[in-house]
């Protein structure tokens, strides 16, 4: 067995120590990935950091480990999109002029008088920025269970809010 393979078998074990040593192993190769992706020294370094967390929270998830570096790029890429994503969504709020101080008021107490699961999935969703198989992961719901309660909620405060 190479050493690497007994890293990766270590670190499914929760052994962080060897979790590090891969992340060494292919730093480079993992930082080239992000800044491919990104285009950005600093922002590279973000999605590296934010793709070595996930990985390690995730690692035990590796169903074969002689795709470690497949699996890892694949996280890479998923938090640069993840990112661009937030930016886009920050962009958009600020071209609409951002809501007045009584608007982002009215709006949680608009949240606040949902009742569950609505509340916790409209909070998780667009006050966290969570996917939607992350909220699903923490209600314990399916995803499609999750999709029909967002719409749900969305249609609820909308009512909420038009009679306000």
């Amino acid at each position: 067995m190479s050493s690497e393979a007994w890293l990766i078998r270590k670190a499914k074990k929760g052994d962080t120590k060897a979790y590090g040593e891969l992340i060494q192993l292919h730093k480079d190769y993992f930082y080239r990935n992000a800044f491919c992706y990104v285009k950005n020294v600093d922002l590279a370094g973000d999605v590296f950091q934010e793709a070595v967390t996930i990985g390690m929270l995730s690692i035990k998830d590796l169903k074969n480990p002689n795709y470690f570096r497949t699996w890892m790029t694949r996280i890479i890429y998923n938090c640069a999109n993840e990112m661009f994503r937030k930016a886009e969504r920050r962009d958009r709020a600020e071209e609409n002029g951002g809501a007045s101080r009584e608007e982002i008021i009215d709006l949680h107490n608009a949240v606040e008088s949902l009742e569950e699961p609505y509340r916790t999935i409209i909070k998780q969703k667009y006050f966290e920025d969570k996917k939607i198989s992350e909220i699903a992961a923490y209600t314990g719901r399916a995803e499609g269970t999750v999709k029909s309660d967002l719409s749900r909620a969305k249609r609820k405060l909308k009512l909420i809010l038009e009679e306000g």
